[in-house]
């Protein structure tokens, strides 16, 4: 367990550095877009890459500096939700296995009657509301 805290510790730090390396360097889109959105400028997305384009004499490789940490975050993103929903997974099926099937089942289900009737008593006072509203309307 101790293992997995420091594993986290640690891909929290590198995530955090990423996110402030691709903060550093936008990607050509977000370039694209800001330049688009500038108060003046006349035209859309597509001339505002050209633009981007010619400004650089063709040497576009400088706008993709900030690609490989955004690749990584976003892939480092996907990993950790993954283990987040296979560690909840795993904690769901071993008390599954410690209760019994007959007890995760009325579990399961008193859940969901439970919500049920919180969604029942929730339409029953919206409708109460929407009939206020309209007698207070017929009145005026």
């Amino acid at each position: 367990m101790v293992r997995v805290l420091c594993l986290l510790g640690d891909l929290t730090l590198l995530f955090c550095l990423l996110v402030c390396c691709t903060s550093f360097h936008p990607s050509p889109l977000q370039l694209v877009q800001t330049r688009s959105r500038e108060q003046g400028f006349q035209g859309g997305m597509w001339e505002a890459g050209v633009q981007l384009v010619e400004a650089s004499h063709w040497n576009v490789a400088q706008y993709f500096v900030g690609m490989r940490a955004k690749l990584t975050m976003t892939v480092l993103n996907a990993a950790l939700m993954f283990m987040a929903k296979e560690s909840v997974l795993r904690m769901v099926l071993k008390c599954k296995k410690m209760m019994g099937n007959g007890v995760y089942r009325l579990l399961r289900w008193s859940a969901f009657v439970v919500v049920a009737f919180q969604v029942a008593k929730r339409l029953s006072e919206a409708s109460s509301e929407r009939g206020r509203r309209k007698r207070r309307e017929q009145r005026r």
